[in-house]
């Protein structure tokens, strides 16, 4: 069923339902023009997931189109890799930090995030039907990542996804139960000392902690799981083919905004070039 624009009474009155014809009752549901009734919200939900990903397809489309633009000006040889099929381009956003020391306070700061994360981490962890949840939700890392697709595009990108973890690096309260789980003699105090410990001398301005030059300062073990599983729009697009071949080559391009800045090309042993476009 899909709902039609909302119809009002006679004379004025409150509008109506599209799908039911019932009157909308709440501001809320007179702002989403759909009645709360889960026949009717049911497929409007739908209707708005489906819109979505169209928009997000199309954008990503243009983005990807962009690319190719800027490799065929740039660097014409790794266009045409993309155009025979040698290489998949995939199409990532751009960052650029400059390094600081971290001040005294903001890795105060942290310590604070962690210790009430751990608090409720251990609660978490001492429950039996919340603990078996957190050994199915989570599983063990290996110390290297398992893509060198993956490994290319975020190694060009260079860390767009990490500035959110501004203040927190993602370490949640169940992920850091989840760690308790797996190493029971692991306590607080220690996982904390060790996460303070870990922080670089320097790392980037306005992101994550752990945000360096050279990627993640954390060890994929103890990275959370949304560091390890998060993919940008330009690599989720070509998830089932990575998933299929992770090694396969890529030609990597990365942009901010409506500016391209970069290319990157691995071939399928892992050799990287990222040629100079000045």
């Amino acid at each position: 069923m899909t709902p039609q624009p909302a119809t009002r009474t006679a004379f004025g009155g409150p509008p109506l339902c599209p799908s039911c014809g019932s009157e909308l009752t709440t501001a809320h549901e007179r702002h989403e023009n759909i009645c709360g009734a889960l026949a009717c919200r049911g497929p409007w939900l739908q209707q708005q997931i489906a819109e979505q990903k169209r928009k997000e397809k199309a954008a990503q489309a243009s983005i990807d189109d962009g690319g190719r633009e800027y490799l065929q000006q740039k660097f014409p040889e790794l266009q045409e890799k993309t155009q025979s099929g040698k290489s998949l381009l995939i199409v990532v956003p751009a960052i650029d930090y400059d390094q600081a020391p971290q001040p005294a306070e903001r890795v105060a700061a942290f310590r604070r995030v962690l210790e009430e994360a751990c608090v409720e981490a251990e609660q978490l962890a001492n429950h039996p039907l919340r603990r078996n949840r957190l050994l199915s939700g989570y599983e063990p890392r290996d110390k290297d990542c398992d893509s060198r697709a993956v490994i290319n595009a975020c190694s060009t990108c260079r860390g767009w996804c990490c500035r959110m973890g501004h203040q927190h690096a993602y370490l949640s309260p169940e992920f850091l139960a989840w760690r308790f789980v797996q190493h029971e003699s692991l306590t607080s105090e220690a996982m904390i000392d060790d996460y303070i410990d870990r922080i670089p001398e320097k790392s980037q301005n306005d992101s994550c902690l752990y945000h360096t030059e050279m990627g993640c300062a954390l060890p994929r073990e103890i990275r959370s799981s949304t560091c390890n599983d998060f993919l940008c729009p330009g690599l989720r697009q070509h998830k089932a083919s990575i998933d299929q071949d992770p090694h396969q080559p890529t030609v990597v391009v990365a942009f901010d905004g409506e500016e391209y800045l970069r290319a990157a090309d691995m071939d399928a042993a892992g050799n990287r070039n990222q040629p100079d476009g000045d």
